[in-house]
């Protein structure tokens, strides 16, 4: 029977020590541990990228590969995610004879999403306005989309100050430090400016000197192709952890 109440104590604690080691990773090493019912994106402790980003890296250290999959109906919760670890049949040994910080460790991957943030213009817009604009019948976006409302940059925000914003986030959230940075990797759809947004999120961020500054390109794929470059350049050595690039003459 698949129930903590009858799981030796040692093999329930392991996976919760795992699940915690990962929600403080997302949350910043600060963070206290909600209780296991509190729904963490209804009580604000972490936005929806963090959440997945939280269940990556559970799935990650665990060996689940199909855990989120299992939990899309259920309370964002710590304690729905240990009863589908629990339920899982995919759950590999060594969550039971690994601390999650030696699992973390030895993950795999070549790079880990230590922390994320998203910032949104203040400036909100029923989706009836946009059916409008648009010449859509009113209540289109909602009914077909789902698309309750859309945020949009009001005067005094931009592409730079949303950007700073989320970035200063998901730095608290690793609990890195501006200065600790190897690289800015940032893309956009709209921002034309001179210089580009790596470089002045370079400026507005505060970071060292010779912490590089890297634009890409591809619109909607600018996220994913970001993110590759990234991880290709702490693959390579060149953003190595606690590594600060080499200052060029």
């Amino acid at each position: 029977m698949n129930d903590s109440r009858f799981l030796p104590a040692s093999k329930t604690d392991s996976r919760r020590s795992l699940v915690e080691a990962c929600f403080r990773r997302e949350a910043g090493s600060a963070a206290s541990l909600p209780a296991d019912d509190v729904d963490l994106l209804e009580a604000g402790i972490l936005d929806s990228m963090a959440w997945v980003s939280f269940l990556r890296a559970v799935e990650t250290t665990s060996g689940v590969s199909d855990l989120g999959s299992g939990l899309s109906e259920r309370s964002a919760s710590l304690g729905e995610v240990l009863a589908a670890l629990q339920n899982s049949p995919s759950e590999i040994s060594r969550v039971e004879h690994a601390s999650s910080e030696q699992t973390i460790s030895s993950s795999p991957a070549q790079a880990v999403l230590t922390g994320s943030s998203a910032a949104t213009g203040s400036r909100l817009l029923p989706s009836e306005e946009v059916d409008r604009a648009f010449g859509m019948p009113a209540g289109k976006l909602r009914s077909r989309a789902g698309i309750e409302s859309l945020a949009y940059a009001a005067e005094g925000e931009n592409e730079l100050t949303l950007a700073a914003a989320a970035a200063q986030e998901a730095l608290r959230a690793a609990s890195c430090g501006a200065q600790e940075l190897n690289w800015i990797v940032a893309t956009s759809e709209t921002h034309h400016d001179y210089p580009s947004l790596s470089a002045q999120l370079h400026s507005r961020l505060l970071v060292r000197e010779n912490c590089g500054a890297l634009d890409v390109g591809g619109a909607c794929l600018g996220l994913l192709n970001a993110l590759a470059v990234a991880q290709s350049l702490i693959g390579s050595g060149q953003a190595a952890p606690g590594r600060p690039r080499p200052s060029s003459s």
